[in-house]
């Protein structure tokens, strides 16, 4: 029998980046932003201090479409356009290991 606590262990893992979230006039907290990702129905939910990084899961598969998804959230839980680019674990970890020179 599968448990909640193991499918939400299977679902793929994203990392959020959210351009220019936090600077300016544009001032949201940590728990506020998760709780906007945590509305749309994603789990295990983590910012990183206060960058507008967010590492969540999600069933969704197809990152372009979480992009467009959060992006539109964002826009009408925030009231502006915020700029989301999603990475998985191991392309942030190949990003991390490259050395460009």
């Amino acid at each position: 029998m599968t448990t909640l606590h193991d499918t939400q262990a299977t679902l793929p893992r994203y990392i959020a980046f959210l351009r220019a979230i936090n600077i300016g006039n544009r001032r949201i907290t940590m728990p506020t932003l998760g709780a906007l990702f945590v509305a749309l129905g994603y789990h295990n939910v983590a910012t990183f201090i206060a960058s507008g990084n967010v590492v969540f899961s999600s069933p969704q598969r197809d990152p372009m479409a979480l992009e467009g998804e959060i992006a539109a959230h964002l826009q009408l839980g925030l009231g502006y356009t915020v700029d989301t680019f999603l990475r998985t674990p191991s392309e942030v970890a190949a990003m991390a290991a490259h050395a460009p020179f």
